[in-house]
């Protein structure tokens, strides 16, 4: 005769797994942990420059990775910057020198990695630097080109352009202006 009554709290239902080996599964976790990172060779030699400018600007070489994995982090970060991000390497070189440069994120901007970190509105730190640098070189742009730079932008999102495609036009244009 069937029965249906329900297993009591300390009997296990029959088709239920057995709780895992707790040592397998840490086994589990410490070899994808192990798995090596990202080798430093597998980034370009403008990624490598722009590391080694970051490096050379920074007043504590403690701050300077030392270990593989630390190396390949910020050149992941700078290849991001412009293969993700859009930047060419010399808006980044510009960003990087322009800022470590400054008084103010001088002791605040002390590695690439916060370049595509977000703030508190969720705006890449890469975006806001740039956005300031090119602010700075319109302010001296005669107001004439401004207009005609403004006017030629428009023209090229009306036609149905990407920013990838005005960026090549006009190098400092980062996006819904």
């Amino acid at each position: 005769k069937e029965t249906n009554k329900e297993p009591t709290k300390s009997q296990q239902r029959a088709n239920k797994e057995p709780t895992p080996n707790k040592n397998v599964r840490n086994n589990k976790r410490r070899i994808i942990n192990n798995s090596s990172p990202v080798k430093s060779e597998n980034f370009t030699d403008s990624a490598r420059e722009l590391a080694n400018l970051f490096s050379s600007t920074l007043p504590n070489k403690n701050l300077i990775p030392k270990t593989d994995a630390q190396k390949a982090k910020w050149l992941k970060c700078l290849d991001d910057c412009h293969r993700l991000d859009g930047y060419s390497y010399e808006q980044i070189r510009q960003v990087i020198e322009h800022f470590r440069n400054d008084e103010w994120w001088r002791s605040r901007f002390l590695s690439p990695l916060k370049l595509r970190k977000r703030n508190r509105d969720g705006v890449k730190y890469i975006d806001l630097f740039w956005t300031a640098i090119s602010e700075e070189g319109e302010q001296a742009m005669d107001s004439e080109a401004l207009k005609v730079k403004r006017e030629n932008i428009r023209k090229m999102k009306s036609w149905g352009w990407s920013d990838e495609k005005i960026r090549e036009n006009y190098p400092d244009y980062v996006g819904g202006e």
